[in-house]
């Protein structure tokens, strides 16, 4: 990132970075402002987190660089104009103005007319009206977060590192938070990573005194929060784009299907049902946009669909503040209406694929937020429905794993000669089938039959069902006697 900034300088008077909090934007900057030092005759930094702040900052300026003594009581268009007239008769100067999605009218403030300096400017959303040359804030890389980590906590092994790096999402402040705490308090990395796993984003909220940095990852983000919830209150896109964020964070983080809310929108909130339209694209990206305005989101599209990615640290700190029944419920709703296949063409099983992380996902959500019997059904249904996608990807002891989670789910609400228990034994019976277990496989088989008979009669076609299946596996077996009775029974 520095030499990123240092190439587009070189060919842009100004350079913006962009990105969520947390990412380390300000210690670049500082950083920037070290190693080019003796390029520049005056290198300043300007604190836009209010326009109040900037203001001050601007008198502060005047006071150190134009020996404006009286500078905090003049009005501050005087003050502006000093500013302006400086940066038009100097030169090889650097303006760095930091937090500047909390100032709107930030362009109003920059030099005007002619000018000759850099300017560095860092926000957490895109900026409207400043042109300037944008990169993105990125996240560590894994070989950067490891020596980190290493640097802040010496006996650190690699291994032990990576797993923090990897659990915290690479996110610089995320890590910073870690090893301080892990510093102050005397733990070993794992036993903070057994101290996170139990309390999860409340470890992040910890400050320590080991660090200079003022703010945790759940006040940084929080304030993210509060300020697109404000907006949402009178503005119809940016409430349907909130209420799309909420929903994606109880989805996998990484990859989210657009489409799937799309095919689900009538299970959403308004006014999203209405936004997510499917012949209304130019709105389905004013969504995107207004979240990629506030570095919520980030995205891409493979074959024109758009993928969201949110960052799973941002995701907790989300659920930290929001009511989880009423938005886990409508992602479950949204699954149980979406991810439903005949595993016919080739859509289908991308489709599957694609939505496949975010169920599981959704699944693990409901089973921990929402405890009513209707609630666990359906988690089964999504559970009977994973294991028959993978079972006609021909992945047998995936699928058996998700056929087991549904029946502990249906046995346990229904109990074990219910039809819905049935189905899910018939599942496993079929799967048994084709892996070749023909002995495991009819034992299944059976005790469908069992349920089946005593709930259906012996002349219900689910019943006959049954039969037929019975005889394929004895016609697999090469038992063809058996194979004919239980054909003529179908």
């Amino acid at each position: 990132m520095l030499s990123k900034i240092y190439t587009r300088l070189k060919s842009s008077p100004v350079v913006s970075v962009i990105g969520a909090g947390g990412f380390g934007k300000t210690e670049t900057a500082i950083e920037y402002a070290y190693l080019h030092m003796s390029e520049y005759n005056l290198i300043w930094r300007f604190n836009a987190e209010s326009e109040n702040q900037l203001q001050n900052d601007y008198r502060e300026f005047a006071i150190r660089n134009l020996s404006i003594n009286n500078a905090t009581e003049l009005n501050f268009p005087s003050i502006k104009r000093m500013f302006d007239n400086w940066c038009a008769n100097h030169s090889a100067y650097l303006l760095i103005y930091d937090n500047a999605e909390n100032c709107p009218d930030l362009k109003s403030y920059l030099p005007t007319g002619q000018w000759q300096g850099h300017i560095l400017i860092n926000s957490r959303e895109k900026l409207s009206g400043i042109v300037s040359e944008r990169l993105t804030a990125e996240l560590f890389s894994p070989e950067d977060a490891v020596e980190f980590i290493q640097r802040r906590i010496p006996d650190a092994d690699a291994d032990s590192a990576k797993n923090l790096a990897d659990t915290l999402g690479y996110l610089p402040l995320a890590l910073e938070c870690a090893v301080a705490y892990t510093n102050e308090s005397q733990y070993t990395i794992k036993e903070y990573l057994d101290l996170y796993k139990k309390h999860s984003i409340r470890v992040l909220d910890s400050k320590s005194e080991l660090t200079d940095y003022q703010y945790t990852v759940l006040t940084v983000w929080s304030a993210t929060f509060d300020k697109i919830s404000k907006e949402a209150e009178s503005d119809e896109t940016t409430k349907a784009a909130l209420q799309l964020f909420k929903l994606c964070t109880y989805c996998a983080a990484d990859n989210i299907p657009l489409p799937f809310f799309i095919d689900g929108r009538a299970e959403t909130p308004q006014p999203l049902s209405n936004s997510l339209a499917p012949d209304n694209e130019p709105l389905h990206n004013d969504i995107i946009e207004k979240l990629k305005r506030y570095s919520l989101v980030s995205m891409h599209r493979v074959e024109g669909k758009a993928l969201l990615s949110v960052h799973k640290l941002i995701q907790e700190v989300a659920n930290f503040g929001f009511e989880h029944t009423e938005w886990v419920n409508c992602c479950l709703e949204i699954a149980v209406a979406v991810f439903n296949y005949q595993y016919g063409t080739r859509e289908e099983f991308d489709k599957f694929a694609a939505n496949l992380p975010h169920i599981i996902k959704i699944a693990q959500h409901t089973e921990v937020f929402l405890t009513d019997d209707d609630s666990k059904t359906s988690v089964a249904r999504l559970y009977n429905e994973i294991g028959t996608g993978l079972r006609y990807q021909g992945d047998y002891t995936k699928s058996l794993t998700w056929y087991y989670k549904a029946l502990a789910i249906y046995e346990k609400v229904f109990g074990t000669e219910h039809p819905l228990t049935a189905t899910t034994y018939n599942n496993i019976a079929t799967d048994y089938q084709y892996q070749g277990a023909y002995v495991k496989a009819l034992e299944w088989y059976y005790t469908v039959l069992a349920i089946r008979e005593k709930w259906l009669g012996k002349e219900h076609p689910d019943t006959a069902t049954t039969y037929n299946n019975i005889a394929l596996v004895y016609h697999n077996q090469g038992d063809y006697a058996k194979a004919l009775e239980w054909n003529y029974k179908a």
